[in-house]
């Protein structure tokens, strides 16, 4: 994967805590209450005893960035999004109300 395609709107859906022992890095997975209610939960990614590197937690962005369960590249626009910003495997859903005429 390039990782031109991991933007500052994907690294905004990873959270970096510390319960005072463990570094803890975490993704936001997105669901919809409604149409227009979108929610995060945040699932961990990553864990560390000490605090991570600044490059020890890119490699691990990069890594959950190509897990399909997180992340998916829609075939139109060719952009990385988060699954719940997907409106099918293959197609975001800004590519399905502008190409497919879906209305969310």
């Amino acid at each position: 994967m390039d990782t031109s395609l991991i933007t500052d709107d994907i690294r905004e859906l990873f959270t970096l805590t510390n319960d005072g022992s463990t570094w803890t890095l975490n993704v936001a997975l997105i669901t919809w209450l409604s149409p227009h209610q979108p929610t995060r939960r945040y699932t961990p990614v990553a864990q560390w005893d000490e605090a991570p590197s600044p490059v020890a937690v890119e490699e691990h962005i990069y890594k959950t960035a190509q897990n399909k369960t997180y992340f998916r590249v829609c075939k139109t626009c060719k952009l990385l999004h988060s699954v719940g910003h997907m409106h099918s495997k293959g197609a975001c859903q800004s590519c399905a109300e502008r190409y497919l005429g879906v209305v969310h």
